[in-house]
């Protein structure tokens, strides 16, 4: 394969967005100057196109017997799909609607919860205003779901309209403006769809071992020197499907959750902040792949020195804010029916060989899974010192992940390196008879 030069690949990473962007742009302004007609072929050939893949599934599934069960699954959900779509053409665009409007008024109850949590704390936020416009917007598409409106043809139209803006406009800045701190338009999925981005890839890094065991994923380690890592988390196990975020700056890491199971509330989705903090890198690395089956997804970020200054601050006021929690259980052995909670933090303390805070003030005293979450931590963190990481609205470790992996595409970018890490290319040592944590295995 030719090796582009740094230059020839800047270049041709504007000219992919770009064109990208144009694509997009065009299919927003089709999708809304389409004629019914014009509609009904568009879902004949979505339709097609479903049982076309559906088929191509049924044949690696032949082919591939390791994978055949997945492969069969996957064929028979999207011939199914395709049929209903063919059956039921005018169904797409009215549940579309509905979906809107359902995942709008989940979104605005998310916001008012987040809005009082952080009242609580004294805390300013624009979750009260978010509250009240995915209220307004969420009535409207309901309105357009019962009197059968195509409003969500519009919403569709205007989506792809402004995604494809955002690309062409962020290629032009890039061409004409190395400067990596160059603001830029980040228009992301919504979170429903972004929240499964880490399991996706994770997917796909096992995927890649077992068809290549013994080859190494040369993806997984692009490597230049940075002054910020940011660690976001992948597993198949339960809520940690979803994935976790953290990050490290000047030798320390920071991994902020509730690990409290005493003061959880509410489905477990509230409780107490909690901040663990460590120096060995390598110890938390293999304790999240050892003990929790993760694979990390890495990336790097290069700042200047007034970057650098300006996080060095922010960790300080940080400091000001939390105390030692030092929970007696931790210093003693587990009791055999232990909450899983508890044993996540009697793990997390003795193998990553850190320490535990809590919070006494500010936001992030009480966790919320949709507001002040692992990743909302770390925006608040490098967020307000990097300008081309800022996120507004619900985060997910998802939409952290896909947006590191385009700047990472970018030569211009903050983000200048990406590791994988995974049982598969990482020492996580041998199984021990003596393991203390053998029987909660």
């Amino acid at each position: 394969m030719v090796q582009l030069s740094k230059g020839s690949q800047r270049l041709f990473d504007i000219a992919t967005t770009f064109l990208s962007g144009v694509v997009t742009f065009a299919l927003g302004i089709f999708i809304l100057t389409a004629t019914p007609n014009d509609y009904y072929r568009f879902i004949y050939l979505t339709a097609s196109i479903l049982t076309f893949i559906g088929f191509f599934h049924i044949w690696k599934g032949w082919r591939k017997k390791s994978e055949r069960k997945d492969h069969f699954f996957r064929a028979i959900v999207e011939i199914i799909l395709g049929i209903f779509i063919v059956s039921f053409p005018n169904l797409p665009l009215n549940m579309l609607s509905l979906i809107v409007a359902i995942y709008l008024l989940l979104s605005s109850l998310i916001y008012l919860i987040n809005y009082f949590i952080l009242k609580q704390q004294h805390t300013r936020d624009k979750s009260l205003a978010l509250s009240i416009i995915s209220l307004i917007a969420g009535c409207f598409f309901m309105i357009s779901f019962i009197y059968d409106w195509d409003a969500s043809v519009y919403l569709i139209a205007g989506y792809f309209m402004i995604w494809g803006g955002s690309m062409m406009l962020n290629a032009l800045t890039d061409l004409f403006f190395k400067n990596a701190n160059n603001p830029k338009i980040r228009v992301c999925l919504p979170a429903i769809i972004d929240c499964f981005i880490p399991n996706m890839w994770l997917n796909r890094v096992n995927r890649y071992y077992r068809d290549q065991p013994n080859e190494p994923l040369a993806e997984g380690w692009i490597n230049q020197s940075h002054d910020f890592e940011i660690f976001i988390h992948a597993s198949h196990n339960g809520f940690n499907t979803l994935g976790h975020a953290d990050f490290m700056f000047d030798g320390t890491l920071y991994s902020y959750g509730n690990y409290d199971g005493k003061s959880e509330k509410f489905f477990s989705m509230i409780g107490d902040g909690v901040l663990f903090k460590t120096k060995d890198r390598d110890a938390y690395i293999r304790f999240c792949l050892k003990r929790c089956h993760k694979t990390l997804f890495v990336f790097g970020l290069k700042l200047s020195e007034e970057q650098k200054e300006s996080v060095r601050e922010q960790l300080h006021h940080l400091d000001e804010t939390i105390i030692p929690w030092d929970p007696e259980f931790i210093h003693h052995p587990l009791k055999k029916n232990s909450p899983s909670i508890d044993l996540h933090v009697h793990q997390i303390y003795n193998e990553a060989k850190g320490i535990l805070y809590k919070f006494k003030s500010g936001p992030f005293k009480t966790y919320y899974v949709f507001g002040n979450n692992c990743v909302r931590f770390v925006d608040d963190i490098i967020g307000k010192n990097v300008d081309i990481v800022k996120m507004v609205g619900i985060i997910t470790p998802g939409t952290y992940l896909d947006y590191l992996e385009g700047e990472f595409k970018r030569a211009s970018s903050n983000v200048v390196s990406k590791e994988i890490y995974s049982i598969h290319n990482y020492d996580i040592g041998e199984d021990d008879d003596n393991d203390p944590y053998k029987e909660f295995e």
